[in-house]
């Protein structure tokens, strides 16, 4: 018996079951999700530092035992499997998403290196499918999706990007092209910026009923490109960033270029629900917030700042009398040696969890921080915390820190610091800003 009917009716309560038109897409997001989590499985099995042989730290966004903190990652990772499994033999008991939203909110708080895009992404998009029939999650993710689109445009309008990123973007294009050496660097800029203006009018298109397919075909092509630009025969990045590209490919098919029939696009009446609003806030904040990201506010990555290098980012550097008594299984790259040696933060995250950096000064200066403490490094660790870029000029403002007690106490500043297991506690509220 099909609830539809009953869904239409004025006043009718919520149907918690999603129409066959949306069982798709949530099986689709529950695989892709277990896929996305096969991929970058260190990130997510490891335990916390000196336990299960784990010597990557995990920062959590408060402060708790070594113990709680692997004991429910542990719990969050099979309830998020076991979730996405019934998913996808059930797509009819859409509560399940409730779990998978709940136990990924959960690894958030107990990693803040787990807060990756898609992540997030999943964890709203839960929350959605979980509260809403299909004719009217579908016009929810859609705003969510173009102001990720959006974000990421306007992000990567900026001097960091056109002469760094951007320019390795371009350059196997203008390779293939064979008109590298032909363009002045001012022409090179220009091409870069033309990434993200496509991007935004593509962001924007979809916005709009009469452009919404079209733009939704160059988002497709744009996933496309960045799959080949980004693979192992071209730039080399994460098989977490390749396979987020495909799903948010497919992704932008379902919801801007598919023809959807007028059973499938006609929105039901809502009966005044507390899921559903809890949804609808969730999805709101996530449009709204990245507004407070170049100020401080809110996270680069939760902003959908992606491929933007404007963010803040902490330099850490191992003074040589100290480098060698580092446990090798750290597996820290090092640069370079002199009497302070730089420690490549991103490549030890590619190497150890298998996923990139978390792009956040207030993450990297907690792991910097855990690192010093629990090598007892004393004063052979400083730090250099950089600000978000100007996004004119690419300058940065910069603090300088040496030793643990130095560290812990720039790191108090923040108030979502967590990563020093010694500091007071009651500091974590001196500052509102996330940063």
């Amino acid at each position: 018996m099909s609830d539809e009917p009953a869904a239409r009716e004025p006043g009718a309560q919520l149907a918690l079951k999603m129409p066959p038109a949306g069982w798709w897409l949530a099986r689709f997001w529950a695989a892709s999700l277990l896929c996305l989590i096969a991929v970058t499985w260190p990130l997510w099995s490891c335990g916390v530092w000196g336990l299960r042989g784990n010597e990557y730290p995990s920062v959590a966004m408060l402060r708790m035992s070594d113990e709680a903190q692997f004991g429910l990652s542990w719990l969050a990772l099979v309830g998020i499997v076991t979730s996405c499994c019934g998913v996808i033999v059930c797509p009819r008991i859409t509560a399940t998403w409730w779990v998978i939203s709940a136990c990924l909110f959960l690894s958030f708080v107990l990693d803040q290196h787990r807060l990756q895009p898609w992540a997030y992404q999943a964890a709203i998009f839960g929350v959605v499918f979980a509260n809403m029939p299909w004719g009217n999650a579908r016009r929810w993710m859609m705003g969510l999706v173009a102001s990720i689109y959006i974000y990421s445009a306007i992000g990567k309008f900026d001097f960091q990007f056109a002469h760094t990123v951007g320019q390795d973007f371009l350059a196997p294009v203008l390779d293939l092209a064979g008109i590298d050496a032909k363009l002045s660097e001012r022409a090179k800029v220009l091409l870069t910026l033309l990434m993200p203006t496509i991007e935004l009018l593509a962001g924007c298109g979809v916005c709009l009923p009469w452009t919404r397919r079209l733009s939704g075909c160059m988002l497709m092509l744009m996933h496309g490109g960045l799959v080949l630009l980004l693979g192992p025969w071209g730039l080399n990045h994460s098989f977490g960033v390749l396979l987020w590209n495909l799903v948010l490919g497919v992704t932008a098919w379902e919801l801007f270029v598919r023809r959807h029939t007028t059973h499938e696009s006609e929105p039901m009446i809502d009966r005044i629900h507390v899921g559903v609003w809890v949804a609808k806030g969730l999805v709101i904040m996530a449009i709204l917030m990245p507004l407070g990201e170049r100020s401080g506010y809110w996270d680069h990555w939760t902003s959908w700042a992606l491929y933007s290098p404007h963010n803040s980012r902490v330099k850490v550097q191992v003074h040589t009398s100290i480098a060698d008594a580092l446990p090798p299984s750290l597996g820290i790259p090092f640069s370079e040696v002199r009497d302070w040696i730089d420690v490549d933060l991103d490549e030890w995250s590619l190497r150890s969890r298998g996923v990139p950096i978390y792009p956040q000064a207030r993450y990297q200066l907690a792991l910097a921080t855990k690192l010093a403490e629990n090598e007892g490094a004393g004063n052979g660790v400083r730090v250099i915390v950089q600000s978000v870029s100007d996004r004119w000029s690419g300058t940065r403002r910069e603090q300088y820190a040496m030793g643990v007690q130095e560290m812990r106490k720039l790191l108090d500043s923040y108030s979502l610091a967590a990563g020093s297991r010694y500091s007071n506690a009651g500091s974590l509220n001196k500052s509102w800003k996330i940063r």
